[in-house]
Parts: C-alpha cells; sequence; structure tokens
C-alpha cells in the first residue's frame, strides 16, 4: 500500500450559501449526462452524439438548446451537484491505473502511457486514456452531507431491539450485535472490500 499515493482536495460544504438552480438547457443537459453515464457510453462516442445532435438543432431557429460534451458535462455535475473528480491515468487496455509519474509504459501489456509527439495547449504530454474517480472519502463526505442518505445511513444505528428478543430486522441478529460496539458513533461506516477470490501475492496494486 505504500506505493500509492492519492491526492484528494478537501471537501468543505458551506451551507450558508444556496444551491445553484439550473436552468431549463442545464437540467436537459444534465439528464443527457445521465443517460451517457448509465449506458457506459465512451467519451469519443459522446462527442459524436452530441456534434451529431447539435448539427440537427442548429437548423431550428426557434430551439436554442445545444448538447454538451463531455467536458462541460463534467462542469455541470461539479457545479450542481457538488461532485469533483480526479483524473487519473489509465492503461489503454484497461489493466491498470498510473499511480507515479515515472510509469510510462504498462507492466502488464507493455502499451505506451503516452501519445506519440502529443501535447496539450500547456506543454503537458497527453495520455492515450484517462478516467475519472470520485475517492471513497469525497463519495462518504458527499453520503453525509445529503440528509436523505444520512438517515438511512444511520439507520443501524438508531434502531432499537426487542426487549423480549423477537427479531424483526436484520440488525436483532447475533452477527451484528456481537460486533455493534464497533460503531458507538452515529457516523461510524463499515466498510467491506471484496476482491472477487482475487488474491494479492506480492503489493497491492491499484487496478
Amino acid at each position: 500500500m505504500d506505493d500509492i499515493h492519492v491526492k484528494t482536495s478537501p471537501l468543505i460544504f458551506d451551507s450558508s450559501q444556496p444551491t445553484p438552480v439550473p436552468n431549463n438547457d442545464d437540467a436537459k443537459n444534465l439528464e443527457f449526462i445521465k443517460i451517457i453515464k448509465n449506458f457506459g457510453i465512451s467519451c469519443e462516442a459522446h462527442e459524436m452524439i452530441a456534434c451529431h445532435f447539435n448539427k440537427i438543432l442548429e437548423t431550428s431557429t426557434d430551439i436554442t438548446y445545444r448538447a454538451c460534451f463531455s467536458y462541460l458535462g463534467d462542469k455541470l455535475l461539479e457545479r450542481f451537484s457538488f461532485v469533483k473528480g480526479d483524473k487519473y491515468d489509465i492503461c489503454h487496455n484497461d489493466c491498470k491505473l498510473y499511480n507515479g509519474s515515472h510509469e510510462t509504459v504498462c507492466s502488464n501489456c507493455g502499451e505506451a502511457r503516452y501519445k506519440n509527439n502529443a501535447k496539450d495547449k500547456d506543454g503537458l504530454i497527453i495520455s492515450v486514456k484517462t478516467m475519472i474517480q470520485i475517492s471513497l472519502t469525497r463519495q462518504l463526505a458527499l453520503c453525509l452531507a445529503d440528509n436523505t442518505i444520512r438517515n438511512e445511513m444511520i439507520y443501524c444505528h438508531n434502531h432499537q431491539s426487542s426487549q423480549n428478543g423477537n427479531k424483526s430486522d436484520v440488525f436483532d441478529g447475533q452477527a451484528y450485535q456481537s460486533i455493534k460496539h464497533l460503531f458507538s458513533d452515529e457516523n461510524y461506516i463499515a466498510i467491506l472490500l471484496s476482491v472477487d477470490d482475487f488474491h494479492c501475492k506480492n503489493h497491492w496494486e491499484l487496478l
């Protein structure tokens, strides 16, 4: 685990500021992004769909709406749902997620991490493939900040077992009762790591 370095920006919720309300076009694009993500559509396909869709929309003088591209979609999500992801370089064949800047080829398949002689406007080398992830810390903080989700999360803490020994809930069972003392605070969260029968041999590596 020492090889894994995760940079997480602080997550601060300012309750004094009103929640931004998306206008009609933004609301349409948020729904558009939801469809794109639900069907697992790639960024490249997203760009092509939005471009084609907008060409059709441009033929109308009455419709001002335009479908957003992936970059603008990320900005909309960040603004209206307070969700901000971190971008990571990944192997072209999805073998792994790169943890350090010193890695230039995939240790599994040998594919290059960066495009040949390609740089962005800031002069930085362009990665062949990237992905957006939201850190676990940020995801849990977002859950606790949402009153509806938080109430569901603290249900087990607030659950009162029957005095006569009847079991009306899974949290009345012996399995939970035997470890209940580990969750004395209502905001304590149990995290289960499922490795799907994968056994790490030498060291942990983010895949």
